[in-house]
């Protein structure tokens, strides 16, 4: 990837889209960046962090910079966890977003090829790593922990962007609403005026270890996911929306934004899953 300096509006203007509605008192949170991608300006914020706090690239240590140089020395964005080492365990929405993307020069990239950070960066200086806010724990850089080093890593994010935009910093105490979203992303799915009315009998006979098999076909593409009757959380194991989710409608949101972020979903999140068992829209068990 390559960027030019941007001038004074445009840097104002990438400011207002990443910021949207956003309450000025409201902090991101580490969740707010899963499945953001390189086409979010949340990674245009991210590589202007790094051009300000002159961050180095790994290998040459070079200072990042926003000018071209020549075919070698010019900047990339760089899979920390390579895709040919996650793609086949991991769904593309973890190993493709903002948290396991830095940036480097081209020489780096084409050095660190497919290895894993458990290797390589054991030779490159904790300070370099650190200005591109990677968790400094090791531990975290097995293919294993993949899942640990995206979650550590969102954490500091959240931060570096909250100081950017000027808002508070994050405060893992504080639990954010499922609404708090920004614009492109915003959740539009709401809950009807009254949940419905669970029988226990019927949920009992659907129920599985994992709880009830629930799923949604969405451009295509069909998604899998379990629902638990007693506190209403949904968990979608893999695939486009991977990840827990408090309501069914949280869990609606985060796969129509996985397929395709730039609709704003109306549906209630109730009729967006399908009992397996029985073929019956969620809304169907009362």
């Amino acid at each position: 990837m390559r960027e030019r300096a941007c001038s004074p509006n445009s840097f104002a203007e990438l400011i207002r889209r990443a910021s949207g509605t956003r309450s000025r008192d409201s902090a991101l949170h580490p969740r707010d960046l899963e499945q953001k991608y390189s086409t979010h300006p949340f990674f245009k914020l991210l590589y202007i962090a790094a051009l300000r706090g002159t961050a180095r690239d790994w290998a040459t240590n070079i200072a990042i910079s926003d000018q071209p140089m020549n075919s070698g020395a010019k900047i990339e964005f760089h899979h920390v966890f390579p895709r040919a080492r996650v793609q086949g365990t991991y769904a593309k929405e973890e190993w493709n977003s903002l948290a396991n993307l830095a940036f480097v020069t081209g020489q780096t990239n084409k050095m660190i090829s497919s290895g894993l950070p458990v290797d390589y960066m054991a030779g490159i200086a904790p300070e370099r790593l650190a200005e591109q806010w990677i968790p400094g724990d090791p531990e975290l850089r097995s293919l294993d922990r993949f899942p640990d080093f995206l979650a550590a890593r969102r954490s500091l994010l959240a931060n570096v962007l909250n100081e950017l935009l000027g808002l508070p910093s994050y405060d893992a105490q504080v639990i954010p609403r499922d609404i708090d979203e920004l614009p492109g992303d915003e959740q539009l799915i709401v809950e009807g005026p009254t949940a419905p009315t669970l029988v226990g009998a019927e949920i009992q006979e659907l129920r599985t270890k994992r709880g009830v098999e629930i799923h949604a076909v969405y451009e295509g593409q069909r998604v899998d996911a379990y629902y638990d009757p007693l506190s209403r959380v949904v968990r979608i194991p893999s695939g486009p929306g991977r990840g827990e989710y408090e309501t069914p409608s949280g869990a609606a949101v985060a796969v129509v934004h996985a397929l395709n972020p730039h609709v704003n979903p109306n549906r209630n999140g109730w009729n967006f899953w399908t009992v397996t068992a029985t073929e019956r829209l969620l809304q169907s068990i009362r």
